[in-house]
Formats: C-alpha cells, sequence, structure tokens
C-alpha cells in the first residue's frame, strides 16, 4: 500500500487516526500526535493525492473509504477513533455509514453533513469559485495566500506563515477532485443513525463551518456532545492546541470508562 501515514504512540492503546482537510496533510495535526500519543496510538494519513501519497485514481468518497479501510487492515486495526477537520470530518461520517463496525467513535471538527441545500446551485457557485483561478493558471500557494487568512481568526494570522505552505504542495489535480467530493456530499440522514460516541469541536469564528451549525448537528446525534472554542477559526486544533486536545482526550476517556 503506498499510502503515507505518520504514527505515535503505543500500539496496545486505543487507535486515534486523524484525516485532514482539502487543503492539508498529516501536519496539520502535529500538535496532536505529540501530546496525544500519551494516551492513544496516533496516526495521521496523507489522504490519495495528498502529502507522500500518490494519486492513483480519482477521488470520489466510495474510494477514500476503501482506502481507509485497508489502512486500517494494513495496521492491524480493527476498532478506530476518527478524527476528521472539515472535509476529513465527512470521510469520517461516511466511512461511519458504510462501516459502522469498525468504528469506537467520532470527533467531528470544523465540519458539516452535507454541503449547502439540495438543488445544485450554491455547489456550481462553490465549485465555479474555487476552481477559477487553477483554470486561471494559479498555483496551489496562489490560492492558499487568498483563502488561508480568511479561516484563521484575526488574533492567529501568525499561523498563515505554516498554512499557506502546507496547502501549496497539494497536488492541484487532488484538489480539484476532493473538491468535487465535498459539493456531492450529504449524509445527513446519518445523523439519528449514528450508535457510537460522537465529540463534536467548533471554532467561535470559523467562517467555513459555522458554530451554529455544529450546534444543530449535534442535537441530531443520540449520543453526541458539542464544543465551542472561543477566538478560533477553521483551524483550531492549531489555533488553540491545548484546549483542543484536553476536548479530544475527555472523549477519548469517556468513550473507554
Amino acid at each position: 500500500m503506498s499510502l503515507f501515514c505518520q504514527t505515535k504512540g503505543r500500539v496496545t492503546a486505543p487507535t486515534l487516526l486523524m484525516l485532514h482537510g482539502v487543503g492539508g496533510n498529516h501536519q496539520a495535526f502535529a500538535p496532536q500526535l505529540e501530546a496525544l500519543s500519551q494516551q492513544a496510538y496516533c496516526l495521521a494519513w496523507d489522504m490519495p493525492g495528498y502529502g507522500a501519497s500518490p494519486l492513483q485514481q480519482t477521488l470520489s468518497w466510495d474510494y477514500l473509504c476503501q482506502q481507509l479501510k485497508a489502512l486500517l487492515e494494513q495496521q492491524g486495526i480493527n476498532k478506530v477513533h476518527l478524527l476528521g477537520h472539515s472535509l476529513g470530518g465527512m470521510l469520517a461520517l461516511e466511512f461511519a455509514a458504510r462501516y459502522p463496525q469498525h468504528l469506537a467513535s467520532l470527533i467531528l471538527y470544523a465540519t458539516s453533513p452535507a454541503f449547502g441545500k439540495k438543488g445544485g446551485d450554491f455547489q456550481e457557485q462553490f465549485l465555479h469559485a474555487r476552481l477559477a483561478p487553477l483554470k486561471a493558471g494559479a498555483s496551489m500557494t496562489d490560492i492558499a495566500s487568498q483563502l488561508v487568512p480568511k479561516m484563521l481568526h484575526p488574533k492567529h494570522q501568525q499561523l498563515a506563515d505554516q498554512l499557506i505552505p502546507m496547502m501549496g504542495q497539494v497536488n492541484p489535480q487532488a484538489y480539484a477532485q476532493a473538491l468535487v467530493c465535498i459539493s456531492q456530499f450529504d449524509r445527513r440522514d446519518l445523523l439519528c443513525k449514528i450508535k457510537v460516541p460522537v465529540c463534536l469541536i467548533a471554532g467561535d469564528s470559523d467562517p467555513n463551518a459555522a458554530s451554529a451549525m455544529m450546534a444543530k448537528t449535534a442535537s441530531k446525534i443520540p449520543q453526541s456532545r458539542f464544543h465551542e472554542l472561543a477566538e478560533c477559526g477553521h483551524f483550531a486544533n492549531l489555533e488553540a492546541p491545548e484546549a483542543f486536545n484536553n476536548i479530544v482526550l475527555q472523549h477519548l476517556h469517556s468513550v473507554s470508562e
């Protein structure tokens, strides 16, 4: 298997697999790999087409879930706690729908159970706006320079120096395909059927996945707890890593009790 996955911690501990967003890679979870590996066996993958993982076929939810399941099999993992950020949160929900038997719990962070309302106009406008710069010849670094600062809380703008180069490394073809996946996502029907504990985390100033929307999502999930982090935008795990890590650790402890 050619997917890259960074691991840290004891393999005998509960497994926490971290799924990055559309502009990230495994490095987006550096503070979590360091801190949470004291209590969990932590894995952070590079999604196909991202980081050190090659793009071997067109991205789709089916393909991504297959790759995720293959990674668990390769690691000898039967049950996993999935922590998904943005696109990664959507993938965590999709995996939960397809392979619930392999799920210990979900941690959904800065994400949504569906992209826009049904109908297609919003989705088409989103794709056009996001893909137009690529078609016009902009580099991924150019695109990141425009997008990333808007997603950070004003207090944490210094993180742009870390996040812009990260997004700049993304394969443009994989980025475009991932955006199509996002625009087609809708798992609202799954929420009331989830049988494992779910932790939801939102930044109070996230322009992409509003805190109020995530709180509403939590209200539809039977075993859920919602957490809002103050003075955080779309990258709360980096903007407030200690508070974020404490929430995740509390969640893992509550599930193991």
